[in-house]
C-alpha cells in the first residue's frame, strides 16, 4: 500500500492569477517540497492553444512547458521520488 497527499487542480492557484475559482493559495511548484507527489493538473484548448487551466479558459491559465519544467527539475534534483501526474484533458484539448 502507498499512500501521498494529492493535489487536486494543481495548477490553478491565486498566485498564478486564478482570481476567480483557485483551488490552491501557492504554485504548484511549493507543493513538491512540502511533499505532495501526485499532482492532477487540467489542460485546456484556449484559443488553439493548449494551456493548464481550471476547466474554462478565463478562469485563468499557466503555460503547461513551464509547469512541467518544473516537476521535472524537481526529479532531477530528488532522483530518488517519484511524481503521479494525472491529465486531465478538458473541451477540445
Amino acid at each position: 500500500e502507498v499512500m501521498s497527499a494529492k493535489s487536486h487542480n494543481a495548477n490553478a492557484d491565486f498566485e498564478s492569477g486564478f482570481l476567480f475559482s483557485p483551488s490552491h493559495q501557492y504554485k504548484l511548484e511549493d507543493s513538491l517540497p512540502a511533499g505532495y507527489r501526485l499532482v492532477n493538473v487540467d489542460v485546456c484548448n484556449c484559443g488553439g492553444e493548449l494551456v493548464l487551466c481550471h476547466g474554462i479558459c478565463n478562469f485563468g491559465t499557466r503555460d503547461v512547458v513551464e509547469v512541467l519544467s518544473a516537476i521535472n527539475d524537481f526529479l532531477d534534483q530528488n532522483p530518488t521520488e517519484i511524481m503521479i501526474v494525472p491529465i486531465e484533458m478538458n473541451g477540445e484539448a
